[in-house]
């Protein structure tokens, strides 16, 4: 990183923090200790510098990815309608010339058309491959069911997540015929939002040093409960993709940590702190993405991708089948609140 920034990448300089090695291209699997980091100060706080060294983070660390792969093997990324995403694509399309960008989309959502229609435009405006994983509500009941099979759960978070990578995983199989769709890896925004507390509340106060005190803490914390092998399910990559297709997070590295740390909270909150990820929406402005495309406020991607709606619409499928012809009104078309109701009287019916 140039000295402008205020941040060495380099490993021998991020090696001498708390961790063995602190390089863009090693993965933070579990973040156990960060009590000497509590204290860091804000070393880059220009939004010009900031944006140099998050982007040149992102390429790092992608060009790292990409070394470590088998030679000819396609990147595929996973391409939301959401910033994080966006920016990824913004830096990778110059890392990865056959870089392939999948939306998953439930055809029978509003917004999962929104946001397929967002990412087939950011796509098209940076010359980058892009593909649309469509599903419909009959695909939703037995991916679902699969799902739920291989993680052992039915949590709708953890079904939702890995039922999307699982459908686009099958899709890249299915459409990718040419050679180098014959080894594939994935690679995600993930931990993004972790790192610049995308969402998340957080107040200033009349001290500079108490609110960059608490900004520190805050990001400590969100990467302390993310940056984890203590997950809901600590194999879920393994139980979804095997050990021939890796899932690979650009923002779950120390670097990533490090480099978040020494941004200035106001340059990601904005000066009144009324902004969300400024500073990731000034990085992806300077790799090309319009300003318009870098603005939209983002739900989870179990909801924005229609992921949610789609399990509602399979409920109304299931207990239409199943009552045809002995309820009062159609499942397929009543309230939220009757389908809900119908639901928990039938599970208590068999209880």
């Amino acid at each position: 990183m140039a000295a402008k920034t205020g941040l060495d990448m380099s490993a021998e300089k991020l090696g001498k923090l708390p961790h063995p090695s602190g390089s863009p291209e090693e993965y933070l699997e579990d973040l156990t200790e960060f009590e000497s980091w509590r204290e860091t100060a804000a070393g880059i706080t220009s939004m010009p510098d900031a944006t140099a060294a998050i982007n040149e983070y992102v390429r790092l660390r992608l060009e790292a990815i990409e070394n470590q792969r088998s030679v000819g093997a396609r990147p595929i990324l996973l391409l939301s309608g959401g910033l994080d995403s966006i920016h990824t694509l913004a830096v990778a399309k110059d890392v990865s010339p056959d870089l392939l960008a999948v939306t998953w989309h439930y055809s029978g959502s509003k917004e999962s058309q929104y946001e397929v229609d967002m990412a087939s435009r950011v796509a098209r405006i940076l010359g980058v491959e892009h593909g649309i994983c469509e599903v419909d509500v009959s695909h939703m009941e037995q991916s679902a069911r699969n799902t739920i099979h291989l993680l052992g759960t039915c949590e709708p978070w953890e079904v939702l997540a890995g039922l999307i990578l699982r459908d686009i995983a099958e899709w890249v199989k299915s459409h990718c015929k040419d050679n180098k769709a014959e080894e594939y890896y994935f690679i995600s925004a993930a931990g993004a939002d972790v790192l610049f507390m995308g969402g998340k509340p957080f107040t200033a106060v009349e001290s500079v040093g108490e609110t960059r005190r608490r900004w520190v803490l805050g990001i400590l914390a969100e990467a302390g409960r993310a940056f984890t092998k203590e997950r809901f399910i600590p194999d879920f990559y393994e139980r979804l993709l095997g050990d021939q297709v890796e899932h690979c997070k650009v923002w779950q590295t120390q670097a990533a940590l490090l480099l978040a740390l020494n941004i200035d909270e106001k340059l990601v909150r904005g000066p009144e702190f009324l902004e969300d990820k400024l500073v990731l929406r000034h990085a992806a402005q300077a790799m090309g993405v319009p300003p318009e495309l870098t603005q939209q406020r983002k739900s989870p991607m179990q909801k924005s991708s229609g992921g949610f709606e789609a399990l509602v619409d399979v409920a109304r499928t299931r207990l239409a089948r199943e009552f045809s012809g002995r309820t009062y009104s159609n499942p397929e078309e009543e309230d939220l609140e009757l389908l809900v109701s119908r639901l928990v009287l039938k599970n208590l019916q068999n209880e």
